[in-house]
């Protein structure tokens, strides 16, 4: 069968409905490792900046050791939870390799911290 819409004297209205899966989950842990990785590039041009400028010791030490601190903090922020409903394998799969990586990510940062010798 063939439909058409006339167009002789009147104009058609087509209204289209449709409806989208949530995926909040997925967009929001995501973000939170886009605003992580953001303010560690910004923190190391920073650090990189200092060490091309020779700024004073205490000044470039202390940057690193701030920029862990930050970075530190924003890997203690937990992923968001999956949903109940709605997920699929490639979901249970991408957040465990995030969150394993953001583990381990962790650790070495805080292992750097604690190496770190404060110029204070």
């Amino acid at each position: 069968h063939y439909y058409y819409l006339p167009w002789g004297q009147t104009k058609p209205c087509v209204m289209l409905n449709s409806q989208w899966e949530d995926v909040m989950f997925r967009i929001e842990s995501l973000n939170l490792i886009c605003r992580t990785i953001d303010r560690l590039e910004g923190h190391l041009k920073d650090v990189k900046y200092l060490m091309r400028a020779e700024a004073p010791l205490a000044e470039s030490a202390g940057k690193p050791i701030k920029l862990l601190d930050e970075l530190i903090i924003d890997l203690n922020q937990p992923l968001l939870d999956l949903p109940q409903k709605n997920i699929t394998e490639l979901d249970k799969k991408l957040y465990a390799l995030r969150d394993d990586e953001m583990k381990r990510i962790l650790v070495e940062a805080v292992n750097l911290r604690e190496n770190a010798r404060d110029t204070d």
